[in-house]
């Protein structure tokens, strides 16, 4: 029997008879012999195929010889996989043929899946994926902010799948309050969700606002005071207070000034946010501010609770008592944003993979390994727990949170290599130790070769590529399309144009083209064209430009 093993891919499942919901799929295994004529699931969700070599049922990855005749296999009237004596009569649609290589080729496909796995037959082939507890969407977008009706991309905010005109990126995140969703980029925009809805057909959508504001601010979080009514907003460099409709005004200022203000929460009559290291708390009746304590590092996310508040920093999760005394609950690695989803239990997204911490116990257990998450990308809606990544978004069920976790543990024992092929390792490793010892010299000697082959090499992408990508795409350019044109990843584009963004230069761009054919004295429709820019964002940052 060949098995042959491929890349993890995910697969978007979009509808299976299971009892589990909609979730994705990783390919697993495929199997090319026998010759896999069909499959199909009993009724009490047993999983056969027919083969040239046999009835088999199948547990997992695992083949089982069941019965010996060969060909394609039905169900007799008590349920039971036989041969059906004209060959199949009945197969599924071609409904799977996507999750195959080559999907563009008309072929017959049979599927069948259990709770844990899933089966495409076909071409001979049978395809076994493993069914994961989560569904993906947004494949190659960078998810920056989600909220309950919008999600932030680098590339564009959208609602209901529709990108709207402006802003192009945000770094910042997206809170829906009262009707009103306040989006924080190096500005802010409110977006009333339900003209945004009612208007999301046309050209152009309605409901987008910009909030005025003096200065420079870039702004990053936005909290409701049940205290007040009031609005505030952490920036870079500030915390803001607002009024609903009004002009945002500082009321702290940064003693950093390297670091972005973090909202950690409102309790009763108190605000708490950090600054840098410095944990602040804000009496809002009085207006009163004072610092209670700091952390060796800074901290980078934060939650209240009726008992703790809790702090991230990128290297731990600590925790603050009624006492102002800091409890260092778990080590951490390259972390950034943290949702409570409840009282004691809370997921933490890292660079690394996504982790659930049970703040009883002190138990730090993996979710999603190896996937690059965005901060400020975590949010919790109901029982529906989203996190972003630098690919794509994941929705999970907090109630398949425990299922999450034993799969990484069965995949963690799968992985545990034999003591005889460590030893076999070792004795490799010691044999390749005296082989790069002996081609040391022989190095030395490639060296001029080496340098006069890096003068020859051309096509290096670097910032100035980018740029000029840029200027000769201005009207549809975004981070995908500058990825996707450069065949590259969006981690790799931002060390090359550190420290600024993609959306920064973009729009910068997008601004001096502006000033450039106003100037030549072209018409709004020709600028919008030429930039990529809205007419409605035109309009609205008219003054402003000719000021």
């Amino acid at each position: 029997m060949m098995k042959y093993y491929l890349p993890i891919c995910i697969f978007l499942l979009s509808s299976i008879q299971l009892n589990a919901a909609e979730r994705d799929t990783v390919l697993n295994a495929v199997y090319s012999h026998p010759f896999f004529y069909n499959v199909l699931a009993d009724k009490k969700g047993s999983i056969f195929a027919g083969t040239s070599e046999g009835i088999f049922r199948l547990e997992g990855t695992k083949l089982l010889p069941y019965k010996k005749e060969e060909g394609y296999i039905t169900l007799d009237k008590s349920g039971d996989p036989v041969i059906s004596p004209d060959g199949i009569k009945n197969y599924y649609e071609r409904k799977y043929l996507y999750l195959l290589p080559f999907p563009e080729l008309a072929r017959d496909e049979y599927h069948a899946g259990s709770e844990d796995h899933f089966y495409i037959c076909s071409g001979g082939r049978i395809y076994i994926y493993d069914i994961v507890p989560y569904s993906y969407s947004y494949a190659n977008y960078s998810i920056r902010t989600i909220s309950e009706n919008f999600v932030g991309t680098y590339s564009g905010i959208y609602y209901g799948g529709k990108r709207l005109p402006f802003p192009i990126f945000t770094d910042g995140y997206i809170r829906e309050i009262e009707g009103l969703a306040y989006v924080c980029y190096d500005g802010l925009i409110t977006v009333d969700s339900s003209m945004v809805k009612s208007s999301i057909r046309d050209s152009v959508m309605m409901g987008i606002k910009p909030v005025n504001y003096t200065g420079v601010v870039q702004f990053r979080d936005v909290c409701l005071s049940k205290n007040n009514g009031s609005l505030y907003l952490s920036s870079v460099t500030d915390l803001l207070k607002m009024q609903k409709g009004g002009v945002p005004f500082s009321i702290y200022k940064s003693r950093k000034k390297i670091s972005e203000i973090v909202i950690i929460g409102e309790y009763k009559d108190k605000l708490y946010f950090s600054d840098g290291n410095y944990i602040l708390r804000l009496d809002i009746p009085n207006s009163k501010l004072d610092t209670l304590t700091s952390l060796s590092a800074e901290i980078v996310d934060g939650s209240v609770t009726n008992r703790n508040i809790y702090l991230l920093t990128n290297e731990g999760l600590y925790q603050l008592d009624t006492k102002n005394e800091i409890e260092n609950l778990t080590p951490l690695s390259q972390a950034h944003t943290m949702e409570l989803i409840s009282p004691t239990e809370l997921v933490i997204s890292t660079n690394n993979g996504l982790f659930r911490f049970n703040a009883v116990n002190k138990v730090l257990t993996p979710l999603i390994r190896g996937v690059e998450f965005n901060r400020k990308a975590l949010f919790k809606k109901g029982d529906l727990l989203q996190a972003g990544s630098i690919n794509g978004l994941y929705t999970i069920d907090v109630k398949d949170l425990d299922l999450l976790v034993s799969k990484n543990r069965s995949a963690s024992d799968e992985a545990k290599v034999p003591t005889a092929v460590l030893l076999v390792s070792l004795s490799a490793l010691v044999v390749v130790g005296v082989l790069v010892f002996l081609l040391i010299r022989a190095r030395r000697k490639l060296a001029t070769t080496a340098v006069q082959l890096s003068e020859l090499s051309v096509d290096v992408l670097d910032r100035d590529k980018i740029e000029e990508f840029i200027r000769a795409n201005l009207a549809t350019a975004s981070l995908k399309s500058i990825t996707d044109h450069f065949n590259t990843n969006i981690s790799h584009v931002y060390k090359l144009i550190e420290p600024e963004k993609p959306g920064t230069i973009i729009q910068k761009m997008r601004i001096e083209k502006l000033i450039q054919l106003k100037a030549d004295g072209k018409d709004i429709n020709e600028i919008a064209a030429a930039t990529g820019l809205s007419v409605s964002y035109l309009r609205k940052i008219k003054n402003k430009i000719e000021g």
